[in-house]
């Protein structure tokens, strides 16, 4: 395979992130609001009308005060106010966030992605904080895309049933990649990329101090940058006189091939890893020999981000056919580790906290998200309106995860 089938994102394209390690934020404390999916939402993949309510077109279920973000539970008998028109606050039993999002004609892979973002806990805190509000990026449209997405997260937040339409989200990705615009399917990992390329980009600041990592690129920081990047290492070795040449790209997610027949995450990662060689059109210039050469070529994670992002290449593609593998790829719920792969002096575990999954077949297809609220910890399904819990923790896995959402545990 050629290198660039490896490539994990579009970020290392744009815009490159710090990567030296920061030192985690406290963590966030998402309270409990009453939750009840909307019944009256479809949940395919057909048209939903959006509609507006009040002054915002996301809102379609109560509305709650600004007066308490994150205000603690109130008693466990159900919901009461605070006495001074603040938020409506419910039982431990219903915690808030639990909020469809209403399919605006096949954007089921903009809900899935969205979802398993509200549920990443560092990201939700930074953004229900309001801290993204003092953004002063020169990049006006992504700017505003940062603005957007954080009242979508703040009304999704501080609700606890029903279902909210991200039209105006949608918008604002459209100007920024307009492959998005319109209504038709589009992939969910692509989506992903541009979303976080985007909200990295909003954040920003203007005038910031710039960062030197320990690679010697010049890189700007970001809250998303914090959270979601890691760095890979390529090792080039030439055949002739063994000449080593190493580079180090950013990444966001790390995109893994799957095997035709049913493997773990583990095999994928290895193979992800797995030493190439690059011959034919695909040799690489020697300095030393000053010509191109036939050579070795291996891709290791170089430092580990605080969320993984692993992407399974189901969809293949070549001149004459496109398909889809339905490998089963068994994943592991915790402890997943990145030793076979990683160089990084930190052994680190990772838990998982989503899976956006892709059904049907390369002609249609719908996407769904599982995740695991970051709070009680209890698992959901996510089907664009409706919003179900998931008694069983092993129903989460199946052939039609396509993106895992992984935590690093904190020391």
């Amino acid at each position: 395979s050629s290198s660039s089938s490896r490539r994990s994102s579009r970020w290392e394209q744009r815009s490159p992130a710090c990567f030296e390690p920061h030192p985690p934020p406290p963590l966030p404390v998402f309270h409990d609001h009453t939750s009840d999916s909307d019944s009256s939402s479809g949940s395919g993949s057909g048209t939903t009308t959006s509609s507006t309510r009040g002054s915002s077109t996301y809102l379609h279920a109560r509305r709650f005060s600004n007066s308490s973000l994150l205000a603690r539970a109130g008693p466990a008998a159900g919901a009461t106010n605070d006495g001074d028109g603040g938020a409506v606050v419910t039982s431990m039993a219903h915690p808030r966030g639990l909020v469809g999002l209403r399919n605006l004609g096949n954007t089921c892979f903009m809900n899935a992605v969205l979802q398993c973002l509200s549920n990443t806990r560092s990201l939700t805190e930074f953004f229900l904080s309001g801290k993204h509000k003092s953004s002063q990026s020169d990049d006006t449209r992504a700017r505003d895309l940062v603005q957007e997405y954080g009242e979508l997260m703040r009304t999704m937040w501080r609700q606890s049933q029903g279902s909210v339409t991200p039209s105006l989200l949608k918008s604002h990705i459209g100007r920024i990649a307009p492959q998005f615009v319109g209504y038709s399917q589009q992939d969910a990992q692509e989506l992903l990329a541009f979303l976080l390329t985007g909200l990295h980009d909003g954040l920003v600041q203007k005038n910031q101090e710039e960062e030197r990592s320990n690679t010697a690129q010049v890189c700007p920081h970001s809250k998303v940058a914090e959270i979601f990047t890691g760095k890979l290492k390529s090792t080039l070795t030439c055949d002739v006189c063994g000449q080593t040449s190493v580079t180090y790209d950013p990444f966001t997610d790390l995109s893994l091939p799957v095997c035709s027949s049913d493997c773990s995450l583990e095999d994928c990662l290895l193979e992800f890893s797995k030493t190439e060689i690059l011959d034919g059109d695909e040799q690489a210039f020697c300095e030393r020999c000053r010509t191109k050469q036939r050579c070795t070529k291996r891709m290791t994670v170089a430092h580990q981000p605080r969320v993984l992002i692993l992407h399974l290449k189901r969809f293949s593609y070549t001149l004459y056919r496109r398909a889809k593998i339905s490998t089963r790829v068994e994943y592991p719920l915790h402890n997943l580790t990145l030793d076979s792969v990683s160089q990084d002096s930190g052994r680190f575990r990772y838990n998982l906290y989503a899976v956006c999954n892709h059904s049907g077949g390369m002609g249609g297809g719908h996407y769904t998200a599982h995740c695991k609220h970051p709070d009680s910890e209890r698992w959901y399904s996510f089907n664009d309106s409706l919003v179900s819990e998931i008694p069983n923790p092993d129903r989460i896995q199946g052939p039609q995860a396509y993106l895992l959402f992984y935590e690093r545990e904190l020391p």
